[in-house]
């Protein structure tokens, strides 16, 4: 007859028995079973943790501590984990200086750069992120990018924000959701806002199968079979701010180029502003931008006296592998019905 196996309970039963009482049949008649199998047990367990008896020091005043193992790595072990993880996250960095993005066809495209959402405060300009997301969804060759701050988000002191908010934690998150899969961006970019929410962030389950997630900034690499290629700084800011001038971060970063990579456009959000510029620069056409994004000013921007405009929640860019001039790849737009308009005229030509 074959033994049925037996289980880690069984085993530390047997055990637990020895412990607390004085002889054999005692211990067996605790657990119910003849001494004879009760022996069977134990002496299976002791041969299971026979690895497991610690060793004892010498006795200090009667009392012998045990020798217990540690659980650090060795030296050895723990340099081969250390290299290891670096060129991990060197094969990591490398792979997204920049990311490549193959695309099907030769056909013009546009991507809509989202300015900050914060979906759930109540400055949202609900009404204009409704059309934009429609706009969006409807035209054919375009997508969505997210510049970042999909909620306020807030966190510490700024908790108190809550008690004027329409919409509680959760709701935001709800939101968020609505908004990702709305306009299945390429391309989410994480802000200082969506940062505060440290690990287990709630966008990462958000995004879907296409959606890059890349934390503050991407280069992204949009590449045609016909060869034609442009490279995108996407950002959630650039460094460099001015009062003379409202894209002076962008213009820092293409002149200086601080990435060590050229692109052709530079676009970020986070300053609640918007603005668009092109130029020449260095043997190459270069756009500079940034999107407004959808939250109108509060008390704070009240109080603090920001400028304030109503345009540019978004910027949408159009690109056009076919043109035969610099000048006519890449066009920018502040007005999303007139970049959809265009988009759709350029694709059927």
């Amino acid at each position: 007859m074959t033994r049925t196996p037996l289980t880690d309970e069984d085993l530390f039963s047997a055990l637990d028995a020895e412990q607390h009482f004085g002889t054999i049949v005692e211990a067996s008649a605790s657990l119910g079973m003849s001494p004879q199998t009760y022996r069977y047990r134990l002496n299976v367990a002791k041969n299971k943790l026979k690895g497991y008896e610690p060793d004892f020091g010498e006795p200090v005043e009667g009392f012998s501590t045990p020798v217990l193992p540690t659980d650090k790595m060795p030296t050895d072990e723990l340099i081969e984990h250390m290299t290891s993880r670096y060129n991990k996250r060197r094969d990591a960095k490398d792979a997204r200086q920049p990311i490549p993005i193959r695309m099907s066809d030769d056909d013009p495209v546009g991507l809509m750069f989202f300015g900050d959402p914060h979906l759930d405060s109540p400055q949202c300009d609900w009404p204009e992120l409704r059309r934009c997301v429609a706009i969006c969804e409807s035209t054919e060759g375009m997508r969505g990018v997210s510049l970042g701050d999909h909620t306020d988000n807030w966190i510490g002191r700024l908790q108190r924000e809550y008690a004027h908010s329409e919409a509680s934690a959760e709701q935001g998150w709800q939101l968020a959701d609505w908004f990702i899969k709305s306009i299945d961006p390429l391309l989410i970019i994480r802000g200082n806002h969506d940062a505060w929410s440290g690990h287990g962030d709630p966008l990462e389950y958000i995004r879907g199968v296409g959606n890059l997630y890349e934390k503050w900034k991407a280069l992204v690499e949009l590449r045609w079979p016909n060869g034609r290629t442009t490279v995108l700084d996407i950002s959630h800011d650039h460094v460099g701010t001015s009062q003379f001038h409202p894209l002076h971060g962008q213009v820092r970063q293409a002149r200086f180029n601080r990435s060590g990579i050229n692109a052709d456009l530079y676009i970020a959000g986070h300053r609640h502003t918007w603005g668009l510029m092109t130029t020449e620069m260095q043997g190459r056409v270069v756009w500079m931008c940034r999107a407004r994004g959808f939250k109108d000013h509060g008390e704070y921007e009240t109080v603090k006296g920001f400028e304030i405009q109503k345009l540019g929640h978004t910027i949408t860019a159009v690109f056009d592998p076919n043109a035969y001039t610099e000048t006519g790849f890449i066009s920018c737009f502040a007005e999303p019905e007139e970049a959809a308009e265009f988009l759709t005229y350029k694709r059927g030509r």
